[in-house]
């Protein structure tokens, strides 16, 4: 339900998450990851159109040197498997 109140927002959410998961900082990538592990189950339905290209963007962070990024991005991985 909540899912379809921001389901105008949804491309607006995409663009500044994709942004942030490539960005270069750890810190910035680790937070982005987490709170994208929280609202997937959130946005439910409303994702279906851009989930695939987050998903590669997840993927894209589990190969980072830095540990909390890694587990961050595995944590957002398994979320989104969960909404298949």
């Amino acid at each position: 339900m909540f899912g379809r109140v921001l389901l105008p927002h949804k491309i607006h959410i995409n663009i500044i998450i994709v942004l942030r998961i490539s960005d270069t900082h750890k810190k910035v990538k680790q937070k982005v990851l987490d709170v994208l592990a929280e609202i997937i189950a959130i946005l439910e339905d409303a994702l279906n159109p851009v989930i695939i290209h987050l998903v590669e963007d997840i993927t894209n962070n589990l190969n980072s040197k830095d540990p909390g990024v890694r587990a961050t991005a595995v944590n957002a991985l398994e979320a989104s498997i969960a909404h298949l």
